[in-house]
């Protein structure tokens, strides 16, 4: 198990929302604001994510997932569709 970490391009970045698959998750920003999904950079230096499309609908961070990050893990699809439709919760 990886340390739990404040940075958002940390393997263990507490706000870790659900691994998409090996090379993609969805966090939640570090200001709270909207969720992010993210793609793993690997170099000889290590591995970092890296933010490459923000949302506030869930609606959105959905049809992004489906369309570019591969296989989803199916464990991370029901936490995805469980989420609610605008971040923050917000209903209207």
């Amino acid at each position: 198990m990886k340390p739990m970490s404040h940075h958002e391009t940390a393997d263990g970045y507490a706000r870790t929302i659900a691994n998409i698959n090996a090379d993609w998750r969805v966090i939640v920003c570090r200001g709270n604001h909207q969720w992010i999904a993210q793609h793993v950079k690997k170099s000889r230096a290590g591995r970092r994510w890296q933010a490459v499309r923000f949302f506030r609908t869930k609606n959105a961070l959905i049809q992004f997932v489906t369309a570019s990050c591969g296989e989803i893990d199916p464990t991370a699809r029901a936490i995805l569709d469980s989420l609610p439709e605008f971040f923050g919760g917000r209903t209207t």
